[in-house]
């Protein structure tokens, strides 16, 4: 099994689960509407505690079924494996480097001369013949790996893994102001997010992709969650968005910022919303005044409650989705959602 160990954490990539429906209560909101103790005969429940609490107890609701659905994948992929090298009458080992490393070409002179003149230095400068065994093996590896993955992944999507775990969600609202796609979408997408954080701007595309492709079966909301003490200039842009938002043109201006990622200083927004068409003197006055601090204050006190503890952070009908995802991710959770709808 000496094949099988180091790949097996790639499974728990792009994890979901079969909920029960977005607007049904999942596990998460029951047990945060339960009464977990009486003060002076006064009832105390789990979602009046503080909102970094309750989010807290939210992420390691996630990471408790991650590790369970990991751990399913890995059982079922071990049985697989077994019962299918006890057909052939062969090793798991055998049957891995059968059907995975078999497949691998060995690296071509040209790229072992190319990969040493790229990493020469690294090897101290050595000739190739005194170091071509560790070339070899360092380009060889990541397509070992490669193949390896693809083969375990074909293995379990040819069998029945019928997974029960229920992956936790959480009601979260969107903001109608803030909301592109049919806001009568099957599948909502809440993103708590901000405009300083390049990660946040790295899954925009994959956000406009995924609204594109799926049209009036997905929307799409934005809600604030400016990390203030590593980005400064957060807070500021999230309160010049709702102020573009006031004109109508908040996703004019969210596009805005992050095309011109960086340039949020004061000035900035201004200019920003200059090159929209906002009405400067009603824009500035908005900003200035800090009319919607207390607005994204409450998104941000939400966003905790919810579990987000970084951004950008996705809810997709409630299931928590971290990170710059790739698109695939995303589907995976929508698709599923979409095939519980069908008749």
């Amino acid at each position: 099994m000496r094949f099988l160990k180091p790949i097996l954490l790639v499974l728990a990539v792009g994890i979901v689960g079969a909920g029960a429906g977005y607007w049904a209560r999942s596990a998460s909101s029951d047990q945060a509407k339960q009464q977990i103790a009486t003060i002076n005969g006064e009832p105390l429940f789990e979602s009046d505690l503080p909102a970094e609490v309750v989010g807290e107890i939210r992420s390691l609701r996630n990471q408790e079924y991650k590790l369970k659905y990991q751990a399913i994948r890995e059982a079922a992929l071990t049985r697989l494996l077994k019962a299918e090298a006890e057909r052939r009458k062969i090793t798991i080992d055998e049957l891995v480097r059968a059907e995975a490393d078999a497949k691998v070409a060995v690296p071509s002179e040209a790229e072992l001369k190319a990969y040493y003149e790229i990493q020469k230095s690294r090897l101290g400068n050595k000739p190739l013949e005194d170091v071509i065994a560790a070339v070899r093996e360092s380009l060889r590896k990541p397509r070992l790996d490669a193949a390896r993955r693809e083969f375990y992944l074909r293995t379990l999507d040819s069998a029945d893994v019928q997974v029960m775990l229920e992956a936790p969600r959480v009601e979260v609202a969107g903001d109608p102001a803030r909301l592109r796609g049919n806001p009568m979408a099957p599948v909502r997408i809440v993103e708590f997010s901000e405009f300083q954080c390049p990660y946040c701007r790295r899954a925009q595309p994959v956000i406009a992709a995924i609204v594109e492709k799926y049209g009036d079966k997905v929307s799409h909301s934005f809600r604030d969650f400016p990390l203030r003490d590593i980005h400064p200039n957060a807070q500021k842009a999230a309160e010049a968005a709702r102020c573009a938002s006031e004109q109508g043109k908040f996703w004019e201006y969210y596009k805005t910022l992050f095309a011109n990622f960086g340039q949020l200083s004061r000035e900035d927004l201004t200019r920003h919303a200059q090159s929209i068409g906002l009405d400067l003197p009603s824009f500035d006055q908005c900003v200035d005044g800090g009319k919607h601090a207390a607005a994204i204050e409450a998104d941000l006190q939400e966003g905790l409650r919810a579990g987000a503890s970084s951004t950008p952070t996705f809810f997709i009908n409630g299931i928590a989705l971290v990170g710059a995802q790739p698109q695939s991710a995303f589907e995976e959770v929508i698709d599923k959602e979409l095939a519980k709808r069908r008749p």
